[in-house]
C-alpha cells in the first residue's frame, strides 16, 4: 500500500489531541478521542496490508506479520518502558512500587490496560494515583488486535475466492457485537468498557471494514470526497472540543471520532496520481509540520505521559503550566532522539528484515527484558525502618449511662428526642500527639504499601458493591435476632464506618444492614469519576432499591455517609453545597416518612496528595505530611449539612472533629496510618474511634426505647 500522506497527518492530529488533553490545555478536555483515531487507522492499514498479500500470494505470513509488529513497536516501548522503571524505582513513593512494578510487568506483556480495568472496576483500586505507564492500555489494544486478528484473517480466508465477501461478514459480526458491548458496558462496567479490547474491537473493526471496501470507495466517492473528508474533520474537532470526563465514553458517542476519522480516510486519494481537490481536508492533512509530527506520533506518543505523572509525584505538587512546558520540550528531545536513532533504523534494518526468526527472538528477548524491570521494581527498594516502634495509643472517652434496647421489641420515640450534637467535641489527645510525630514507626499499622487495602470485611464479600443496579440482600450483621435495625446507608465513605458500627451493633445487639456502594451517594445525585472516567448511572436505580429495601426490613436507623467532592456529571463542575443540602433535606424527610430515623455522618478529611505515599517518602520527616482542612468545597458542604442538621433536628456526626485540631490533620496517631488513601481513613483508624462512636450513638439510639440499662460498646 503505498504512502498516504493524510493517514500520517491524522496521526498527527490524534496525538496532539491526546497531548493537549494531558497538558491539561483549556478547552481540550475530549482530546481522549485521539486514541479511537488511532484504533481506526490501525484496523484500516493492517487490514489492507494483510487482503494485499492474501491477494498477491494466495497466503498470509503470521510469522512475517509479527515480526514487522515487533520491529515496529517493541524497541521504542521498551526503551521507555526500562526508563519510566528507572525513573519511578527512583522517584515515585516507594508505597506505589508494588503497584508500579505490577504495570511494568503488565506493559511488557500487552495487558496494562485488563490491569487498569481491574482497578478502575473495583472502586477501592480506581482511587489509586495514575500510573506512568497508563497510557499503554491502548497500545495493549492494538497489540491484542495484532495478535488475534492475523490469525482469524487466516482462517476465514482460507482459498482464493470470496476473500473480501468473507472478511466482510467476520469484521461486520465482530463489530456488530463489540459496539453491543460498549454501549452495555459504558453503563454498567464503564472501566472494562474504556479498556478492554471486547468494548473497543469495534472501533479498529471500522477502519477493518473501510480496508475490505476501499476498492468500493476508491471508485464511487468521487466529487464528494472533499465534503465527506471535511464533515469527517468537524467530527473529530467537535468531539475534542465537547466531550469531558462526564462523557458516557465510549458507547454511542465513540460513533463521532470514530466514523470523522473512517470518513477523512474514505474520501482519500484512491491513488497516488489521484490529484487532491483544492478544498481537500487532505491538503491540511499534508503540510509539513503535521507530516513531521505524524511520522514521530508513536514515539511521542509513549513519551509524553510518564515524566508528567513522576515528576509530579517527585515535587509532591501539582504540576505548573511553566513544568508541563519544560516537561513538553523534553518529550520532544527524547521523541526525536529515539524517532532518528531508533525507532527508523531499526524499523527498517535491512538484516533484520531478512531474518525472520532473529526478529522474533529479540522480540522475545525484550518482552522478558520487561518482565525483569518490573521484578526490579518490586525487589530493588529502598529501606523503610526508623528503628522507632510506638504502641497502639489508648482513646479516653467520657463514661456516659444510659439505657440498653437489648430486650426492646418495639422502637416508641419520646416526644423531642435529643439528637447527636458534636458542639463541644474535639480531638482526642492521641489526634493532637500525632501533630508533633516527626518519625514514623516500624510497626506503623497499616504499613504504607499495604493501606491502600485497609478496608473491612464488606469489600471482601461483595457487601459493598460496585456497579451494581440492586442491592445486595444479604449483607445483615451485628446481632441478625436484634429487635433494633440499623442500616449503613452510602458510598465508600459511609463503608469506611462498618467495622466500629459493627461491633457496636455486635455489643448491644442490634442488627445491622451494610447497603454501601462505591460512587453512590445516598442522595440522588449524578455524578461521574474522575479516576475511570465513568458516569455513574446505575446509582440511581440502585438508591431506589436500596430506599424500598430498608421498608421492607424495618430499619429503624439510617447512618448515611458520602465522598463530598464528586464531579456533577450533567456540569462537569464539583457538586454545589446547595445540591448537598437540598438533596440530604429531602433524604431525611422520606427516611422520616417512612419511620426511618436518620444519623448523618459528615465527610472525613480530603487530603492533598497521598499520605501513605507521602510518609514513604517522608519516613523521617513525617510532619511535611500534616493536611490543612483549608479546601473550600468541603468547609461550604459540611456547613450545608450542619445546616440540615440544624433545620431538620436530625443527628449529625462530624468525624473532621475526631482527626483534625485548629485545622490541621495529622496522617499517624500514635503508631496507626489515619488514611488509607487520600480521602478514606483506614479500617485500622475507624477501629480505633469505635469508643468515640459508641459514646455518640448508643445514648442517641436509647431514647426510642422503653427500658433502661448500661450501654455496651
Amino acid at each position: 500500500m503505498e504512502h498516504r500522506s493524510d493517514i500520517e497527518g491524522l496521526r498527527a492530529i490524534a496525538v496532539i489531541a491526546v497531548l493537549l488533553f494531558h497538558f491539561g490545555v483549556p478547552g481540550t478536555d475530549g482530546g481522549y478521542v485521539g486514541v479511537d483515531v488511532f484504533f481506526v487507522i490501525s484496523g484500516f492499514l493492517i487490514t489492507a496490508l494483510l487482503l494485499r498479500e492474501k491477494e498477491a500470494t494466495g497466503t498470509i505470513s503470521l510469522r512475517d506479520f509479527y515480526a514487522r509488529r515487533i520491529r515496529r513497536l517493541l524497541p521504542v516501548s521498551f526503551a521507555v518502558v526500562a526508563v519510566t522503571a528507572i525513573a519511578g524505582i527512583v522517584w515515585l513513593s516507594p508505597a506505589r512500587l508494588d503497584n508500579f512494578a505490577e504495570e511494568i510487568v503488565a506493559a511488557a506483556l500487552f495487558f496494562p490496560n485488563m490491569l487498569f480495568a481491574s482497578r478502575g472496576a473495583n472502586y477501592l483500586q480506581s482511587q489509586l494515583q495514575p500510573s506512568p505507564l497508563q497510557h499503554f492500555w491502548s497500545l495493549a489494544v492494538e497489540e491484542q488486535f495484532y495478535a488475534i486478528w492475523p490469525v482469524l484473517m487466516v482462517l476465514v480466508t482460507r482459498g482464493r475466492t470470496l476473500v473480501r465477501q468473507r472478511v466482510f461478514l467476520l469484521v461486520s459480526a465482530i463489530v456488530v457485537a463489540s459496539f453491543v458491548m460498549s454501549v452495555a458496558f459504558t453503563t454498567s462496567q464503564p472501566s472494562w468498557s474504556y479498556f478492554g479490547l471486547h468494548t473497543r474491537a469495534w472501533e479498529l473493526g471500522i477502519g477493518a471494514l473501510l480496508a475490505v471496501l476501499w476498492p468500493f470507495f476508491a471508485a464511487r466517492v468521487g466529487l464528494l470526497r472533499p465534503w465527506i473528508g471535511w464533515l469527517g474533520a468537524a467530527l473529530i474537532v467537535f468531539s475534542v472540543l465537547t466531550f469531558n470526563g462526564a462523557t458516557a465514553f465510549p458507547g454511542y458517542l465513540a460513533l463521532l471520532p470514530v466514523m470523522g476519522t473512517a470518513l477523512i480516510i474514505a474520501s482519500g486519494r484512491a491513488h497516488a496520481e489521484t490529484t487532491l481537490h483544492p478544498l481537500s481536508v487532505h491538503r491540511v492533512l499534508s503540510f509539513r509540520p503535521l507530516q513531521y509530527i505524524g511520522a514521530r506520533s508513536y514515539s511521542l506518543y509513549v513519551w509524553h505521559w510518564p515524566p508528567l505523572i513522576i515528576v509530579e509525584a517527585a515535587r509532591g505538587d501539582s504540576l505548573s503550566v511553566t513544568d508541563r512546558i519544560v516537561i513538553l520540550i523534553a518529550v520532544l528531545i527524547a521523541t526525536e532522539i529515539t524517532h532518528v536513532f531508533l525507532e527508523n533504523p531499526i524499523r527498517r534494518a535491512q538484516f533484520l528484515v531478512e531474518r525472520t526468526q532473529l526478529t522474533l527472538n529479540i522480540g522475545a528477548f525484550l518482552i522478558l527484558a520487561g518482565v525483569l524491570a518490573g521484578a526490579a521494581a518490586a525487589y530493588i527498594q529502598p529501606s523503610q525502618s526508623t528503628g522507632v516502634v510506638v504502641t497502639t495509643p489508648t482513646l479516653a472517652t467520657s463514661t456516659t449511662s444510659v439505657a440498653s434496647i437489648a430486650t426492646s421489641t418495639t422502637i416508641a420515640a419520646p416526644s423531642g428526642p435529643q439528637p447527636i450534637s458534636m458542639v463541644k467535641d474535639s480531638a482526642p489527645t492521641p489526634v493532637i500527639e500525632g501533630l508533633s510525630i516527626s518519625v514514623a514507626p516500624d510497626n506503623l499499622d497499616p504499613p504504607t504499601n499495604k493501606a491502600e487495602t485497609n478496608t473491612n470485611i464488606t469489600y471482601d464479600n461483595d457487601c459493598h458493591q460496585f456497579f451494581k443496579e440492586t442491592v445486595k440482600k444479604d449483607c445483615i450483621f451485628g446481632d441478625p435476632a436484634g429487635a433494633i435495625t440499623v442500616a449503613l446507608y452510602g458510598d465508600s465513605h459511609a463503608a469506611q464506618w462498618f467495622s466500629p458500627l459493627n461491633e457496636i451493633a455486635i455489643a448491644n445487639k442490634w442488627r445491622l444492614i451494610a447497603i454501601t456502594q462505591g460512587g453512590c451517594t445516598p442522595i440522588e445525585l449524578s455524578i461521574y469519576n474522575v479516576q475511570n472516567g465513568g458516569v455513574y448511572r446505575h446509582c440511581t436505580p440502585w438508591r431506589e432499591d436500596a430506599l424500598q429495601y430498608m421498608k421492607d426490613e424495618g430499619v429503624d436507623f439510617v447512618v448515611t455517609g458520602q465522598y463530598v467532592r464528586y464531579r456533577d456529571a450533567n456540569t462537569g463542575g464539583i457538586v454545589s453545597s446547595r445540591q448537598w443540602r437540598v438533596g440530604y433535606t429531602e433524604l431525611v424527610q422520606t427516611l422520616r416518612a417512612s419511620s426511618m430515623e436518620p444519623i448523618l455522618f459528615g465527610d472525613t478529611p480530603d487530603i492533598p496528595g497521598v499520605p501513605p505515599d507521602c510518609i514513604a517518602s517522608n519516613r523521617r520527616n513525617v510532619s511535611q505530611c500534616v493536611a490543612t482542612l483549608n479546601r473550600s468545597t468541603l468547609v461550604d458542604v459540611m456547613d450545608a449539612l450542619r445546616k440540615v442538621a440544624r433545620d431538620e433536628k436530625v443527628s449529625m456526626i462530624d468525624p473532621q472533629k475526631w482527626l483534625c485540631h485548629n485545622n490541621l490533620c495529622p496522617v499517624i496517631v500514635g503508631n496507626i496510618s489515619v488514611y488509607r488513601d487520600d480521602n478514606h481513613i483506614s479500617d485500622v483508624m475507624a477501629r480505633w474511634l469505635q469508643p468515640l462512636l459508641t459514646e455518640k450513638l448508643v445514648p442517641f439510639i436509647s431514647q426510642f426505647a422503653p427500658t433502661a440499662a448500661v450501654p455496651q460498646g
